[in-house]
């Protein structure tokens, strides 16, 4: 092996920190634009969505 390559599960592990890190971004804007469409339709704090679920999943591997 060249000493500038990485074994793959080090290019997994990147691979799955910058999913995660991309995912932690995405939850984050997405919690923003319903907090403030909740605050534009005068909604009650107890009535605002406070968490989602993000997964990172390629679209050839979705079954519809």
């Amino acid at each position: 092996m060249e000493s500038c390559c990485y074994p793959l599960s080090h290019h997994d592990n990147f691979k799955n920190q910058r999913q995660q890190k991309i995912a932690d971004e995405l939850k984050e804007h997405i919690i923003s634009e319903l907090k403030s469409t909740a605050e534009k339709n005068k909604l009650r704090k107890f009535e605002y969505i406070k968490a989602v679920a993000v997964e990172a999943k390629p679209f050839d591997d979705v079954e519809i």
